[in-house]
């Protein structure tokens, strides 16, 4: 019988035969289904990239050309294109974008510009 102060697993001793019983290898454990996550420090992950702010002439030299304003893009991506070499900012890609619509756009108006006198001087 098992009295209190007895230990809950006693030592193995001599058993009624004469014999010590083997010893378990390995004692039992109970598992854990949800085993507890472990907290990782967070490390210093330095300070953000510098990122080089967007030409604002670039940015309307742009839009003016999407809304087709046949001269101002023209003027702007040249006067953009010149700030960025001289400072570094970004926007480059932009810059010649709204130059090649810009002179898109004039190349459009001077054929349009052809068409209209060819037909006014045809006289139909």
């Amino acid at each position: 019988m098992h009295t209190p102060g007895d230990d809950a697993f006693p030592t193995p001793g001599p058993s009624a035969y004469g014999r010590t019983p083997a010893p378990q290898p390995y004692p039992v454990q109970q598992w854990n289904a949800y085993p507890q996550a472990t907290q990782v420090p967070m490390g210093w992950v330095g300070p953000p990239p510098i990122v080089a702010p967007t030409n604002v002439l670039a940015i309307i030299s742009l839009v003016s050309a999407l809304i087709a304003i046949p001269l101002l893009p023209v003027i702007l991506g040249h006067l953009s294109l010149g700030q960025i070499n001289r400072t570094g900012e970004g926007g480059r890609g932009m810059a010649i974008a709204g130059l090649v619509l810009g002179y898109l756009s004039i190349a459009g108006w001077f054929l349009l510009f052809l068409l209209v006198l060819a037909v006014g001087l045809s006289g139909i």
